[in-house]
């Protein structure tokens, strides 16, 4: 399995009667957009029983994307979906343990 990083389509919209858009609005129309992409990504994956193809789902704070935890396949499958923008494999070394001995 390799660690990939799905971005989606995200727009952001001005402001409701505002002069600009604050952060706290754009964090919020963000926070949005993942939820939304979480729920098709999740969504997907039992409507193709990928689950035992798919070891994590996480959401990547301040960022547009999700990483994912998956097989190749599942990746390849996931480009050619709407609520996908891109497919990238992260090349991110594994965590280093908390503490050494």
């Amino acid at each position: 399995m390799k660690q990939y990083k799905i971005t989606y389509p995200f727009t952001l919209k001005p402001s409701s009667g505002g002069f600009c858009t604050t952060p706290f609005e754009i964090v919020q129309q963000m926070d949005n957009a993942q939820r939304s992409a979480m729920k098709s990504l999740r969504a997907f994956i039992a409507a193709e029983k990928l689950q035992d193809s798919v070891k994590s789902i996480v959401s990547m704070k301040g960022e547009i994307g999700i990483a994912l935890l998956c097989t190749d396949e599942v990746a390849d499958k996931l480009r050619s979906q709407p609520f996908v923008s891109s497919v990238e494999e992260m090349n991110v070394p594994p965590p280093s343990p908390k503490f050494k001995l």
